[in-house]
């Protein structure tokens, strides 16, 4: 399969080079933890035989879901490229913004889907419980690794930022809402 070899070109490189880094790896985990949480809401909708009152919040979850795949795998790469920007050390003031700003983007992706996994958790076919659940732990990977990263970066070059909103999207997603 063609995608597994660029995945494992992908993986070779963040072993051996700068980039890809850790909040580019978290996205990737989370945009698999999204695809999912659309599975099984699939599955359930076309084999689980929910009652008709389930169907509408299932039908929500899968748009969420395959909305913030996409989104996820996109923040993948804007991560690459704003940490690029970072180490060729253009515009360094801006760069570093953007190396806070898309992992908070990352976190804020994951904690907007994992909101509506509970209810999803309730109505889905037993069968395909496992993957949401695993789905599940990537987003929650992947909001505590973006987490981590901004963090990280925040205290770095938070004077030099001087963007009190990023320490406040930060705390929000700290607080888990």
């Amino acid at each position: 399969m063609d995608v597994m070899r660029e995945f494992e070109d992908w993986l070779r490189g963040m072993a051996t080079q700068a980039l890809p880094a850790g909040a580019a790896a978290a996205a990737l985990a989370a945009a698999m933890g999204a695809a999912l949480v659309a599975k099984v809401a699939r599955v359930t909708l076309e084999r689980g035989q929910p009652p008709a009152t389930t169907r509408a919040a299932l039908q929500a979850t899968i748009q969420q879901a395959d909305a913030r795949r996409a989104e996820l795998y996109n923040l993948a790469l804007a991560d690459e490229r704003a940490y690029a920007s970072v180490l060729a050390g253009a515009e360094r003031g801006k760069a570093r913004r953007e190396a806070v700003d898309v992992p908070l983007r990352i976190g804020e992706a994951c904690q907007a889907l994992l909101a509506v996994l509970p209810d999803a958790l309730d109505a889905c076919w037993p069968v395909v419980r496992p993957d949401l659940e695993i789905g599940s732990r990537f987003l929650q990977t992947g909001r505590d690794a973006a987490i981590l990263v901004a963090a990280t970066n925040l205290r770095d070059w938070g004077d030099e930022l001087a963007d009190d909103s990023l320490w406040a999207r930060l705390e929000v997603l700290e607080r888990g809402e």
